[in-house]
């Protein structure tokens, strides 16, 4: 899966909100981060304050694989933003 894949899958299913496509430092609250950093990607959530939940940090080989996790994660926090 490529970014553009994967962006037209979050738009699909109504994620885009949730996702941020930056360096963690940004601040945002519920988001799901998608970063580069040292060659390597990271998936990671922010809590409400915008913090990264350490527990949430994982980290990659390749985009791609970053990318299927992003999604994961989207959809665990789109579900608890309906609840």
């Amino acid at each position: 899966m490529d970014r553009h894949q994967a962006e037209e899958m979050m738009r699909n299913e109504g994620l885009l909100n949730f996702a941020l496509f930056e360096n963690p430092e940004h601040g945002d609250a519920d988001k799901v981060l998608l970063y580069e950093a040292d060659g390597r990607w990271h998936t990671a959530i922010t809590s409400e304050h915008g913090s990264i939940l350490p527990r949430t940090v994982r980290e990659f080989d390749s985009e791609s694989a970053a990318l299927a996790d992003m999604i994961d994660g989207l959809r665990v926090l789109k579900k608890s933003a309906e609840l």
